[in-house]
């Protein structure tokens, strides 16, 4: 049984120093009032490291209200330090702490908001909320949470009343209470102590959180199982203690609340990288089908585009490629993406679209796409099988991965349709576009892989001086292993000797593989046979690629994504890792 090491805890919480900060302002929004006084106490294991104090001129009234309230009037202020003078202070006196603070979004969120008006960076500091950790352990025992009442609670030596030191003072104190409560929970890392302050479900979270108590830091698959021995649900994680603690009382959504209800424990193994995780994830949820997983689950059958073989050929979406040399493409994963490539293919080319086989001399009536100039018509005899051949070759030429012709086509009719403001028409081709764009590519990328035999990869590893190495054979997965740059090759002999399955992989698994070796700072170590996937229209299959990306990310705004003008970078295609 793993048993976690201080080292590989996080930051214990007696290591952790603390920055408790209060402020009083001119009113309750960031936006529009502004700080009059902050108040900050700094303390480790208990003990005083230090203080800040100071009363902020905010340039603007102070409110009477506020006034009487704090006791903080334009007299008090008047003279002070302005928040331009105040903050680097507050800054460096915070550097490398954690922020504490009673209802924390409040006094962060004026932080913050004032740092950015001065163009200064927002805190990235470790914040915990006391007001949020009270709701967890001290729960209906206060009248409420208030800062005062939680002060009486924890027998507070400082009174709040609502002036910014005195009231961190008293944070403190409530503080430290909190902490010796959130204990017994078996809160001891600051990690911990956040997470802890956003649980939701107690109840679950006190009876199922042990459950995760034994899993190690490290990546890794997990499955929830039933008392019955079920497989729920199937999981990756770089790091498994954190990932599964995360169920238990901080997820909202009403189906972990269930899975969490239902499963009796958690099991794990442990793999050297997190791309070995991810790749035996998809293998576990094919095996097990497991009840609570969504993505994944339902196997799904592939399907390629071919172009058939007959005197007059056509496109065809089949479930298998066949071995009659016709030029394919494929796997796609759904009929719908193949159906978009089909359907990008008639736009760019007049090739047939009727499904009656046809030798040399077939004849019958001509459809309404004849006579629109969608289609050739060799149905009448407009085109003789020779010339036909063109048309074949055009749409061959796309599936083997010279896609310019048929992207230049589709982008001129997306332009019209969206310059008429036919903004529908205009996004069916620019799906059709992203289909070719996306599937030549992937599948390309995906038959180097398998052509390769036997393959090696490194890249940089998380820890310092150390490289992930993997090892492909004909798209599975053998195994991956962390090692020493000079240990790379021998760990590369020892993963080669493994075996491997003999059938045709599932192209999930081969696109996860290919992400990670077609990732940052990959390193080609070994390839039986020469590896890399240069294809025709490089250039243009990535540019578009990267209008793709911009593309989705301006999904919200239609009209501009389909009026881009999206500007063709020039560059050299080729997908092999560098050697």
């Amino acid at each position: 049984m793993f048993q976690p090491s201080l080292s590989n805890l996080g930051q214990r919480l007696v290591d952790t120093t603390f920055v408790v900060v209060d402020l009083e302002t001119t009113g309750g929004s960031p936006e529009r009032d502004r700080i009059t006084e902050i108040g900050a106490v700094k303390v480790r294991q208990g003990e005083l490291l230090g203080e800040l104090s100071t009363l902020v001129d905010p340039g603007v009234s102070v409110p009477r209200a506020i006034t009487a309230l704090t006791g903080i009037s334009n007299a008090s202020v008047n003279g002070r330090p302005p928040v331009s003078a105040v903050l680097p202070s507050f800054v460096e006196f915070a550097r490398g702490c954690t922020l504490v603070a009673h209802n924390a979004r409040f006094d962060v969120g004026f932080l913050n908001a004032a740092l950015e008006r001065l163009d200064y960076p927002r805190l990235d500091h470790p914040v915990v909320c006391t007001a949020q950790l009270a709701r967890r352990v001290v729960g209906d025992e206060t009248r409420n949470h208030k800062l005062s009442s939680l002060a009486v609670h924890f027998r507070s030596s400082t009174v709040p009343v609502h002036r910014a030191l005195a009231d961190a003072r008293a944070t403190v104190d409530v503080l430290h209470g909190l902490l010796e409560r959130a204990g017994s929970y078996g809160v001891v890392t600051l990690d911990d102590l956040i997470e802890f302050s956003k649980v939701r479900n107690m109840p679950v979270f006190t009876s199922r959180r042990k459950m995760a108590d034994d899993l190690p830091d490290t990546p890794g698959v997990y499955r929830f199982v039933s008392a019955s021995g079920e497989v729920l649900y199937v999981g990756k994680a770089t790091d498994l203690r954190a990932r599964v603690r995360q169920y238990f009382g901080t997820d909202r959504r009403r189906r972990i609340a269930e899975l969490v209800k239902e499963a009796k424990r958690v099991d794990h193994t442990v793999t050297p990288t997190a791309v070995e995780a991810e790749v035996r994830e998809a293998r576990e949820i094919r095996e097990h089908r497991p009840r609570f997983n969504k993505r994944g689950k339902r196997v799904r059958t592939p399907v390629w585009v071919k172009v058939t073989r007959e005197a007059y050929p056509r496109l065809s979406i089949v479930r298998s490629p066949g071995s009659d040399g016709a030029v394919v493409l494929g796997p796609l994963p759904s009929r719908r993406v193949a159906d978009l490539v089909v359907a990008a293919l008639h736009d760019a080319t007049p090739t047939r679209r009727c499904t009656t086989k046809m030798a040399a001399d077939t004849r019958f009536a001509a459809c309404a796409l004849a006579e629109m100039g969608r289609c050739v018509a060799p149905c009448i005899g407009r085109v003789d099988v020779e010339g036909y051949a063109e048309v074949t070759s055009a749409a061959e030429q796309v599936l083997s991965g010279d896609v310019e012709p048929a992207l230049r086509v589709l982008r001129e009719r997306m332009s019209v349709r969206a310059e008429q403001s036919r903004y529908e028409e205009a996004a069916d081709y620019r799906d059709r576009m992203d289909a070719i764009v996306s599937w030549v590519t992937r599948t390309r990328r995906d038959q180097a892989l398998r052509a390769a035999g036997t393959l090696a990869v490194s890249r940089p590893a998380r820890t310092p001086s150390r490289r992930e190495v993997l090892v492909a054979r004909a798209g599975w997965l053998v195994g991956t292993v962390v090692v020493a740059p000079e240990d790379v090759d021998r760990a590369v002999a020892e993963l080669a000797s493994r075996p491997s399955p003999s059938e045709v992989p599932p192209p999930e698994e081969v696109a996860i593989i290919g992400s990670w070796v077609h990732g940052p700072d990959a390193r080609l170590e070994h390839s039986d046979a020469p590896y890399g996937w240069p294809i025709a229209s490089g250039a243009t299959l990535e540019a578009e690629a990267v209008a793709l990306a911009a593309r989705r990310r301006r999904a919200g705004r239609p009209e501009a994504a389909l009026a881009d003008k999206r500007r063709t970078r020039t560059s050299t295609a080729t997908a092999a890792p560098t050697g």
